[in-house]
């Protein structure tokens, strides 16, 4: 039997992680950071090029750490920040922190014409609960549209966590690689997939 848990539940398990057991936040998001590289590696091993779009949370932060993991495994990555910047999360601020002083750029629009072996949606979490709009659903849309293999960071962006429904465009993932427990909204998902209701 699997443990699921709804957003509220993952985002208590954080606190807990990081309050009461003193587990600093950054630490959390390196171990995710390398169990996402350590998938990718082992599911897509001849992958050099990657695209890797980031929100401004956590999730967003994620998907810096793993820039970071491939360039310094030789991997071409372009990664691109979309979002408001004045609400970029502390581990958000930190994470960008670090790629600059590696001299990595982030870019502000996916590149055209450009090829990639692997796309990595790094954009909402768990706690995605409105619609995805705007410039968020272009860039969604044109992941999509881009040929390779599709990951998506513990949630595909634009699927709710708690109820598996596409909140108007959402991510079409490959392979989604969650961190910690599974969240009820991905099984959800898969059922109404497969009922044909979605």
């Amino acid at each position: 039997m699997k443990y699921l848990v709804n957003s509220r539940e993952m985002k208590q398990y954080d606190t807990n992680t990081t309050e009461h057991f003193k587990v600093p936040s950054l630490l959390l998001m390196e171990r995710a950071a390398l169990a996402v590289f350590d998938e990718i590696k082992r599911q897509y091993p001849c992958s050099k090029k990657f695209l890797i779009v980031c929100g401004t949370g956590n999730n967003g932060a994620d998907g810096f750490a793993l820039t970071r993991l491939l360039l310094l495994d030789g991997a071409e990555v372009h990664t691109v920040l979309i979002g408001d910047r004045k609400k970029e999360t502390d581990q958000c601020k930190k994470q960008l922190e670090i790629l600059s002083a590696y001299g990595c750029p982030v870019l502000e629009a996916i590149p055209e014409n450009t090829a990639y072996d692997v796309i990595v949606d790094a954009i909402f979490g768990v706690g995605l609960s409105r619609n995805v709009e705007g410039i968020f659903a272009d860039t969604i849309r044109k992941m999509n549209e881009i040929p390779g293999k599709k990951i998506a960071l513990d949630m595909p962006s634009g699927i709710s966590s708690d109820t598996g429904a596409v909140l108007k465009c959402a991510f079409r993932a490959d392979c989604t690689i969650t961190f910690a427990y599974e969240k009820i909204g991905m099984h959800l998902s898969r059922e109404m997939n497969m009922s044909g209701r979605s």
